[in-house]
């Protein structure tokens, strides 16, 4: 694993553990380890293809107003 792979999974358990807490943070990543032949990518590209691009560019609006509205 290269640093910025390590920096990026040590930030990512980050947010988990601080969004989650301790105990839903470590069944969040079991649940992960049991899907360890589950495919990320394919199912990313599935879900996108399903949706329009007006459905993708409103959910992609509000996500980001979401993020604006935390600051």
């Amino acid at each position: 694993m290269s640093s910025n792979e390590t920096v990026l999974v040590k930030e990512g358990l980050d947010m988990i553990f601080d969004k989650f807490g301790l105990v839903k943070g470590e069944e969040f990543i079991a649940a992960l380890q049991k899907l360890a032949d589950f495919d990320y990518t394919a199912w990313r590209q599935d879900k996108l293809e399903s949706l329009s691009l007006e459905e993708l560019h409103e959910k992609a609006s509000k996500y980001s107003q979401s993020i604006a509205d935390k600051k």
